[in-house]
């Protein structure tokens, strides 16, 4: 008999009004190498579609977005808060949004981690309905 996997796709949004570009850059990375050490399908930087096709850019990114696709099964999406929460908590300045669909969970540093769980454990079950 085959078990059933759910493949959830996810977008990552970092945001702090207290860093700079560079700042962001060092965070998405990290983030995402931190990502990519779990089980998942995929992470990638989100590239930026408003830079004009003549402009001499090398490679236009979108920092503080990421694209990840995950499957759930095995802990997978467990790994994957906990991640983020241990990132937020790195970074108390700085607020994640994870999106799925029309379903955002925003994640702040500044919380106290019994509100931060009761908000994620609300969204991680609005995403099995």
């Amino acid at each position: 008999m085959q078990e059933y996997s759910e493949i959830f796709n996810f977008k990552i949004i970092i945001e702090s009004s207290k860093v700079d570009i560079q700042e962001m850059e060092q965070f998405t990375l990290g983030l995402r190498q931190e990502l990519l050490e779990l089980n998942v399908e995929n992470v990638d930087v989100v590239r930026d579609k408003g830079i004009p096709e003549h402009a001499k850019v090398v490679e236009p990114i979108s920092w503080g977005v990421l694209l990840i696709k995950i499957v759930a099964s095995g802990g997978a999406l467990t790994m994957l808060i906990k991640t983020l929460e241990r990132f937020i908590m790195k970074n108390q300045k700085s607020s994640l949004t994870l999106e799925c669909g029309d379903k955002k969970l925003s994640i702040k540093g500044f919380i106290t981690p019994n509100e931060r769980q009761r908000i994620i454990n609300e969204w991680l079950n609005t995403l099995q309905k």
